[in-house]
């Protein structure tokens, strides 16, 4: 909030709840954790190679591809922040390298996974969650209504129910 206050303050079209604050030190331990998925995932090819799974081979190369993809992904070293709330007990404190990025306030909601039509659906203060699910010709037959959530913009994830209140820019995951 320093920071901000500093440039300036917000302007009119900012959007402080998609604030992405990304950090190297954040990026590393993602990195890390990549390459650590990558050699368990490496590892299973063992045990893969040691059975009669039929069709081995081909699983074997998609597990390695799976993992060398893993090992080369791109990561964003992106920290959730809530740069609305001031919390004394929590202070986010910047670090050399890091950048804080304000976006402007978008005007849509998505909805992806398994609905019939994935979309983007104009916001609305007066929409529900029924109404974006709706926008996207509702659930598909394969949908797991039990684990749908919200990615808000900050990067935070959420539970979706029928009366959660989804803010401009989140995305609906089904």
């Amino acid at each position: 909030q320093e920071v901000i206050k500093k440039a300036g303050g917000l302007s009119e079209t900012a959007y402080p709840l998609g604030v992405i604050l990304s950090r190297e030190a954040v990026r590393e331990k993602q990195r890390e954790a990549n390459r650590l998925l990558a050699s368990e995932v490496e590892a299973s090819v063992l045990q893969l190679s040691q059975s009669d799974v039929a069709d081995s081979q081909n699983q074997i190369s998609a597990i390695l591809g799976f993992a060398k993809r893993l090992r080369d992904q791109e990561v964003s070293g992106r920290l959730t922040v809530n740069i609305l709330l001031s919390d004394p007990s929590a202070p986010v404190f910047l670090e050399d390298g890091d950048k804080v990025f304000v976006p402007k306030r978008p005007s849509h909601v998505s909805i992806i996974g398994s609905v019939q039509k994935e979309t983007m659906a104009s916001y609305s203060t007066t929409k529900a969650f029924p109404d974006y699910i709706a926008a996207a010709g509702g659930l598909n037959s394969g949908a797991d209504k039990k684990r749908i959530y919200i990615l808000l913009p900050n990067g935070e994830s959420v539970k979706a129910d029928k009366d959660i209140v989804i803010p401009p820019g989140s995305v609906i995951v089904v």
